[in-house]
């Protein structure tokens, strides 16, 4: 799963953002995570493994979902982008 958006934060303010992101996160799935680098957090548990990208720009998050998640990936996927758009932003429009 790739869900991306686009923002308009000074870094450490995204990286804050994000770290109020992880925390949903692991409340929601069990999900532990921690910081690898600057620009990197990754994060594994409950049947999922990924890493949230940030730079200037833009927050990436990349999942590597269990076969049991890929069940209910639509349903994960509007829970994460609804806690990602409350931090960071709506999602790029596309026309």
């Amino acid at each position: 799963m790739r869900i991306r958006r686009q923002h308009h934060f000074a870094l450490h303010e995204a990286h804050e953002r994000i770290n109020e992101l992880a925390d949903d996160l692991e409340k929601r799935f069990m999900l532990r995570s921690h910081w690898e680098s600057e620009n990197r957090l990754v994060f594994d548990g409950g049947g999922a493994t990924g890493e949230v990208l940030i730079d200037e720009e833009s927050v990436e998050l990349n999942a590597r979902l269990s076969f049991a998640l890929k069940l209910i990936e639509p349903t994960l996927r509007a829970v994460i982008e609804e806690s990602l758009d409350e931090q960071i932003g709506e999602p790029p429009d596309e026309s």
